[in-house]
């Protein structure tokens, strides 16, 4: 693969998620993206110090139970939004 097969592949699919988000996706998942965007990032400024820690900070001792679940009922709604913008996409399932 070449370099400008590459950039036309990432433009293909810059294309149609731009299609799927603002044309055909329902109102009630568009709204939900804001949300599932506020998540993802909390998660990922999260996940280095929840996996390694740092020097003054000990993620047992940082993270508590409600944590946990917070990260854990954010992850579980932004895989059931991803699921249902996929459905919306063409081709195979």
């Amino acid at each position: 693969m070449t370099s400008p097969d590459l950039a036309r592949g990432y433009l293909a699919k810059a294309q149609l998620r731009l299609e799927v988000l603002g044309g055909r996706l329902p109102a009630e998942l568009r709204e939900r993206l804001p949300r599932a965007a506020e998540i993802s990032k909390s998660l990922r400024r999260e996940r280095e110090l929840a996996f390694y820690g740092d020097i003054d900070f000990i993620p047992t001792e940082e993270y508590t139970e409600a944590h946990g679940r917070a990260a854990y009922d954010g992850a579980a709604f932004v895989l059931a939004l991803v699921q249902a913008v996929m459905r919306q996409l063409p081709g195979p399932r």
